[in-house]
């Protein structure tokens, strides 16, 4: 997703002078969705695809409307065209478990990469043409890299016999991993910003 990283740079955990309470909540909403995703193992693909279709949504709203109020002059149409696959990506993925339909897991798995994976490719092009004034968008590039890769392997995961259910525990693993360890940086920060 296009210029994400600049539009909300402010609230990024290494960004300095960030308040401590807002990667608190951080480490809270991580160490929470790992754990549900590995201890409630049979709902967690669907925990998963609710996380990253309302991530997705929102990240693609925020883009869009900073775009529409000319906050983010860095913003290309590659990266608009990123930010409106999210949107779609992240509808696909939310409307059918908003109105109680129970769809295919591998099948919600494929589209979910499918989508990454285009994501993926307009993040990379988008690196080329995110500066106005010219030069290589290094991050927006490595998200892009990223993004991609993780499609790929969501798609060569969704259709081995390993259940995704079982895929997805590392993913929960170290999403309470880095929940504690932002929740242990959070008080760090309070410390330092009470002095």
């Amino acid at each position: 997703m296009s210029s994400i990283s600049e539009s909300v740079s402010g609230y990024a955990p290494w960004k300095r002078g960030v308040a401590w309470w807002i990667v608190l909540i951080q480490g809270i909403l991580f160490a929470v969705l790992g754990g549900l995703i590995v201890w409630r193992p049979n709902d967690a693909a669907q925990i998963f695809l609710y996380a990253v279709g309302l991530w997705f949504i929102l990240t693609a709203a925020w883009v869009v409307v900073q775009a529409l109020l000319g906050r983010d002059v860095s913003l290309s149409v590659m990266g608009l065209l990123a930010a409106g696959g999210s949107l779609v990506a992240g509808l696909s993925m939310l409307l059918p478990l908003i109105f109680g339909m129970v769809p295919d897991v591998q099948t919600m798995f494929a589209s979910f990469s499918i989508a990454l994976i285009t994501i993926g490719i307009l993040t990379i092009l988008n690196a080329f043409f995110e500066r106005p004034e010219g030069g290589l968008s290094v991050p927006t590039l490595i998200r892009g890299i990223f993004q991609t890769a993780l499609g790929g392997y969501v798609f060569w995961a969704a259709f081995t016999e390993t259940p995704v259910e079982n895929q997805l525990k590392w993913i929960g693993y170290a999403a309470i991993a880095g929940g504690v360890a932002l929740a242990i940086y959070s008080f760090f920060l309070y410390r330092q910003q009470k002095a």
